[in-house]
């Protein structure tokens, strides 16, 4: 979320003012919030289409799994 997303729903939850959130004023928050999802979600469908497991190694005497993870994306980077 945007930083000046974030606070205009902060000024939504803090207002104090009886009819000062106006359906406006909350449905715009609530659109703009929908709007920077789909762009999120569409960014993530890109990287998980260009993004697969190259490899996995479980060690033999126990602990933690290692899983090595590789993208084709020149947007993203995995480290």
């Amino acid at each position: 979320m945007s930083a000046e997303l974030k606070k205009r729903a902060e000024q939504i939850r803090e207002e104090t003012i009886d009819g000062a959130n106006t359906a406006d004023r909350v449905g715009g928050v609530m659109v703009d919030t929908v709007t920077e999802l789909d762009a999120l979600s569409a960014k993530l469908e890109e990287f998980m289409g260009l993004t697969y497991i190259s490899a996995i190694e479980v060690p033999a005497e126990g602990g933690g799994a290692v899983i090595g993870v590789r993208t084709m994306s020149k947007t993203w980077e995995v480290t």
